[in-house]
């Protein structure tokens, strides 16, 4: 049965995915990665325009750090998450 997290963006509510029925659809590996990179292409941009603040800025600013953070923390989740799928590997 696939996961509710590899559900396709059709079958997602609030961004969050829904619970598929058994057999409900099949995700294709390919486009999954390709989403995936699509994601991230989308946060690395988010993490480029914080380049133009100070690292002092940034630790004084704790709003601007944990926006930081978070978007590296979903690029390495995007990054880990395609190479389990990519491999089939038991991380995923």
């Amino acid at each position: 049965m696939p996961s509710v997290a590899s559900a396709p963006k059709s079958l997602r509510l609030f961004g969050e995915p829904l619970a598929p029925r058994r057999g409900a659809f099949k995700v294709n590996v390919r486009e999954m990665i390709v989403e995936r990179l699509e994601r991230l292409r989308e946060y690395v941009s988010y993490l480029k325009e914080y380049r133009k603040h100070s690292l002092e800025e940034i630790s004084k600013d704790p709003t601007l750090r944990g926006a930081i953070e978070r978007y590296l923390q979903l690029s390495a989740e995007v990054v880990i998450d395609s190479y389990c799928r990519a491999k089939k590997h038991p991380c995923s």
